[in-house]
């Protein structure tokens, strides 16, 4: 039988069947941070499992103009993202 990835999915896998569950951050409070942890009931195959939570933090800053405009930011970004590319 072959293994399911589960490992840091984009939503939320079961490990019995595969199914994939949409919106699983529904799952989880605004509270909950990173390892938080919470049984599901699949909805496919209706077998609990635990789900964990992994949160990805990141941050982008720019220099500010006077006055600050979100333009300012998103100017910003896309220059970095450019660099990086």
């Amino acid at each position: 039988m072959n293994d399911i990835d589960t490992f840091r999915a984009d939503e939320a896998v079961c490990p019995y069947c595969g199914h994939e569950h949409d919106d699983s951050w529904e799952f989880f409070s605004g509270s909950d941070g990173d390892g938080s942890e919470t049984t599901v009931t699949c909805n496919e195959c209706d077998k609990d499992f635990i789900l964990r939570l992994h949160v990805d933090v990141c941050y982008t800053s720019a220099k500010q103009k006077s006055p600050a405009t979100p333009d300012a930011m998103l100017a910003a970004e896309r220059r970095q993202e450019s660099d990086h590319a």
